[in-house]
């Protein structure tokens, strides 16, 4: 677990938007730090393809980017029919 002070002097904050810079692709949020021997500061990324999928990186892998404006047709088509994201299943439908 990274220090207050390496948390203090890092980067990016929780919330920022980054991406990976070179191979594989990942763009998301900050949602979270770590540390190891070799990495005194790293960040967790949750996708914002992919909600809730998170995958660590150190900071040189990561550079910040603009947000892009996501649009997802099928949330305005759930809206539009009243209907739950979720298929229905609200946490009122659960004992």
């Amino acid at each position: 677990m990274p220090s207050e002070k390496e948390v203090g002097a890092a980067r990016w904050r929780i919330g920022t938007y980054v991406e990976k810079k070179f191979g594989s692709s990942w763009r998301g949020r900050v949602c979270g730090y770590y540390s190891t021997s070799n990495t005194p500061i790293g960040y967790a990324v949750e996708s914002i393809y992919d909600p809730g999928a998170v995958q660590i990186w150190p900071e040189a892998a990561l550079e910040r980017k603009e947000e892009p404006n996501i649009h997802y047709p099928r949330d305005e088509i759930i809206a539009q029919r009243g209907e739950a994201p979720n298929g229905g299943a609200g946490p009122d439908q659960f004992p």
